[in-house]
């Protein structure tokens, strides 16, 4: 299938094959998601090997997400849009918090069906409880098909009162609630990950809860990130 290219490929060739960010295609090789080899300091891609892996990808049907998502570097912000951050948010219990919040997703467009997927959800907590850590909690399904989520869904409430969660330590109050769900296991485990490294940090946690809209806690997220990704390099 890409007979065309040498049979060594480098990161440009394989990000314009997969419609990716070299830097997202970097990422992966780093990661080991997809085949690569290191030749002087430098990654190179097998041509054949990669093409058995678009292969694999297709039939499974991660790599029609990944287009979907071109651009993701794996930062929280880059999944969020305005109306999935609820501000000043408030429910009595964590079941009219999922309603909520698959409901803001729903008027987005990210979720076809909201009825099943607050089920979905319900089933995942009361299989074992989300809260990670005191006062933030990640509402994630295990299994959630494309008919219910056709791409990906993150909603973000910020409860600066608290929500309570019948299993959270403490007071059982939660203040952050990052309600996730997508049909690629891969990427779901990607996305958890990334909310877990973000919301361990005390500091970011009060930047948040002090944030007064959206666009106020997507711009504190970017930066933060950002300045990981600084440290990194």
């Amino acid at each position: 299938m890409l007979d065309e290219y040498p049979p060594i490929l480098t990161t440009e060739e394989v990000a314009r094959i997969l419609r990716l960010s070299e830097r997202t295609v970097l990422k992966f090789a780093r990661e080991g998601t997809i085949p690569a080899m290191k030749v002087g300091g430098q990654f190179r891609f097998s041509r054949d090997k990669l093409a058995e892996w678009i292969e694999r990808q297709m039939a499974g049907g991660e790599f029609a997400l990944w287009e979907r998502l071109p651009q993701w570097h794996g930062g929280v912000a880059e999944l969020l849009s305005p109306e999935c951050v609820l501000t000043g948010f408030s429910a009595t219990r964590e079941e009219e918090a999922f309603q909520k919040m698959v409901d803001a997703a729903f008027r987005a467009g990210r979720v076809k069906d909201p009825e099943e997927l607050v089920r979905l959800v319900l089933i995942r907590e009361r299989q074992c409880s989300t809260v990670m850590r005191p006062g933030v909690a990640f509402p994630h399904p295990r299994a959630v098909g494309p008919e219910v989520v056709p791409e990906y869904a993150l909603v973000l409430a910020i409860s600066p009162e608290g929500v309570p969660f019948s299993d959270a330590p403490g007071d059982g109050d939660v203040h952050f609630i990052a309600l996730f769900a997508i049909p690629s296991l891969q990427l779901h485990l990607k996305i958890l990950a990334a909310l877990g490294e973000l919301f361990s940090h005390e500091e970011v946690q009060e930047r948040l809860l002090s944030a007064r809209s959206p666009q106020e806690v997507i711009s504190h997220i970017t930066s933060y990130e950002k300045e990981r990704e600084k440290d990194d390099v």
